[in-house]
């Protein structure tokens, strides 16, 4: 029976042979310091191999934001335009789904130096950053993202070589914020009884932010 449930997705997969594509194209369209990330993440000498679907992964983000509207891939940002504004018109969302196990913080670190390195680049290109949120469900998984910070002992961009050496100076002066979503929850200002609360708020919690000033 989950056999017969099995769907494709189209959409998926018609985005996978465009990014193909272009790769089998040698990325045209792309800036030097793009090329240089993708060529680095992929040299046959490398100590410390990427799996193909982080490449990949890189690719489809880099792919997206620096060549679709100039290429063939118009379309898929019609698609995602249209996506984001049926379900939440305030917030673009883009998202890369990956198995457990195959480096998905791998793949953060690798957007993370492209974005951060294209920004110096293009400093007045505003879809670039170097200003990061990484937000995780829960305080283990932030403490395991500590490696996204680039003056932590074992980050991932000298640990893992994602990133040359030539460009890790860059990525000390980014701002990176690892943390909780729990950080963004309103809590109570002040304890007060049920019957005071049910006075003031219709029966809802009487909360503030817990970064308010």
């Amino acid at each position: 029976m989950d056999q017969d449930r099995i769907e494709e997705n189209r959409f998926i997969n018609e985005v996978r042979h465009i990014v193909k594509k272009w790769r089998l194209g040698n990325y045209d369209g792309v800036t030097s310091t793009t090329r240089q990330l993708l060529e680095y993440w992929q040299r046959p000498d490398r100590d410390k191999r990427l799996y193909f679907c982080q490449i990949e992964a890189a690719e489809t983000a880099i792919y997206l934001f620096e060549v679709a509207d100039r290429k063939d891939g118009a379309w898929i940002l019609r698609e995602l335009k249209l996506a984001n504004r049926d379900t939440n018109p305030l917030l673009a969302r883009i998202a890369f789904k990956m198995a457990t196990g195959s480096g998905k913080t791998v793949v953060m670190a690798m957007l993370i130096a492209w974005q951060a390195s294209k920004q110096t680049c293009q400093a007045a290109d505003d879809r670039f950053s170097d200003s990061f949120l990484i937000v995780t469900p829960g305080i283990t998984i932030r403490d395991r993202l500590r490696v996204l910070l680039p003056n932590d002992p074992d980050n991932y961009y000298r640990k893992l070589d994602v990133v040359p050496e030539v460009l890790r100076e860059q990525l000390t002066r980014t701002k990176i914020v690892v943390t909780n979503f729990h950080s963004f929850l309103l809590r109570e200002k002040v304890a007060v009884g049920k019957l005071t609360k049910q006075v003031l708020g219709n029966g809802d919690h009487v909360c503030v932010h817990r970064n308010a000033r």
